[in-house]
């Protein structure tokens, strides 16, 4: 048995393009996350079973600090655009591999609380499963 090796992520070299416009900056957390999937199950009437899983749905998780004043603002884009689809890369790791696809632009929340930096979260969702480019094991 192979004994597997660990080189994690230290996410502080990472770059993330929406629409072309790189977004490294503002956003302070980038994560692709495939939904959950349940197994879809055929029992025929002798107890045999069938199981396959479907294919996840993905979505691009943002965290990011609101701006309303820069042209292109991230909360700027999104409202601006919503429902439009634009292409994104997510690099989290200078060098490393990279994954792209396309996203559907969804608007974030706009303000937040007194004495602090309004930040906002937003999911936005893959139009397929995102394809990975670059270095390979």
């Amino acid at each position: 048995m192979a004994e597997i090796d660990l080189d994690p992520i230290l996410v502080e070299d990472a770059t993330l393009t929406i629409g072309g416009d790189d977004y490294s900056t503002p956003v302070d957390s980038a994560v692709l996350t495939p939904s959950s999937v349940n197994p879809i199950v055929h029992k025929g009437i002798n107890g045999k079973k069938k199981t396959r899983i479907p294919k996840a749905d993905w979505t691009l998780e943002l965290s990011f600090g609101q701006d309303v004043t820069t042209a292109k603002a991230l909360t700027l884009y999104t409202f601006d655009h919503e429902g439009e689809v634009v292409p994104f890369t997510l690099e989290p790791k200078d060098g490393g591999p990279v994954w792209s696809g396309n996203v559907v632009l969804v608007a974030s929340a706009i303000g937040g609380g007194g004495d602090g930096f309004a930040n906002a979260t937003v999911s936005l969702p893959c139009d397929d499963r995102p394809a990975r480019t670059g270095v390979t094991p």
